[in-house]
């Protein structure tokens, strides 16, 4: 009996802890890729990911595509090949990282067409990180008008199917202050998401600001290098207080923060 019930617990202990790496921030979801990769100049630490090396493909602003290489490790040799082309860059260092990002005419001949592949050949330090990764199509989403009473629950389409979605929700108040910053990690196959009300209803008269992101991922996990591509849309609305407080008002609440943040 005793025995039983160990087991029982390390199995609830697992549940909570596959709950928890969807719903927290920063967590490693149990896909392999994180619900989130935090960014390295800010709060959250990139270095407890596990990972050493980070390869990304991605759509800004749905308008042009940039590769980006972050090493947590100092690179000593290195090179970079896309489709069999050798990419020439220049690594930049930070605190305690080193980055480099080719965009425009530093991926000319490169094909970044929806549903074709790029095949990268990325080596470092002695090591090689082989893969191919589909480029995503642009993400076309259905935003429903925001209601504090009801789920908000939003659908879309993609031509084709990325592996993984991760989902951003953020609430501010008249201070730019966050009252809530949630993310989860849905299977690629979906394609709606529902936001339940009991997560902000009760704030109905204190935001000033909502943003939603959905960011749409094909990845290939290597150990201790990540490479994936993405695209995103986002949702963003002021509303309620934004219509309360007239234009000098908000500027004397920003310029209020601002001083404080010094």
């Amino acid at each position: 009996m005793k025995k039983l019930l160990i087991i029982l617990l390390l199995g609830l202990l697992l549940l909570s802890f596959i709950a928890c790496s969807y719903d927290d921030a920063g967590g490693i979801s149990n896909t392999g890729f994180p619900t989130y990769i935090p960014d390295p100049d800010g709060d959250d630490s990139i270095t407890e990911l596990g990972f050493d090396y980070f390869f990304t493909i991605r759509k800004s602003y749905d308008r042009y595509y940039e590769v980006e290489v972050l090493s947590l490790v100092e690179p000593i040799n290195y090179s970079l090949y896309l489709n069999g082309q050798e990419m020439s860059f220049e690594w930049d260092h930070e605190d305690y990282f080193w980055w480099f990002s080719l965009e425009g005419d530093e991926l000319q001949g490169i094909d970044f067409g929806a549903g074709d592949t790029i095949l990268y050949s990325f080596y470092i330090n002695r090591k090689e990180y082989i893969g191919e990764l589909e480029i995503l199509d642009e993400l076309i989403i259905n935003w429903p008008e925001f209601n504090f009473d009801e789920d908000f629950v939003f659908t879309w389409n993609i031509s084709n199917v990325p592996n993984i979605y991760n989902i951003w929700f953020d609430l501010l108040d008249s201070n730019f202050v966050t009252i809530i910053e949630k993310n989860w990690q849905i299977d690629g196959s979906l394609t709606e998401f529902a936001i339940s009300d009991s997560l902000y209803g009760e704030y109905a008269d204190d935001i000033y600001r909502i943003w939603i992101d959905i960011n749409a991922i094909t990845y290939i996990n290597h150990g201790k290098c990540l490479a994936w591509m993405e695209t995103d849309k986002d949702f963003c609305g002021y509303i309620n207080s934004y219509k309360k407080i007239n234009r000098h008002e908000r500027l004397e609440r920003i310029l209020e923060i601002f001083s404080h943040n010094k």
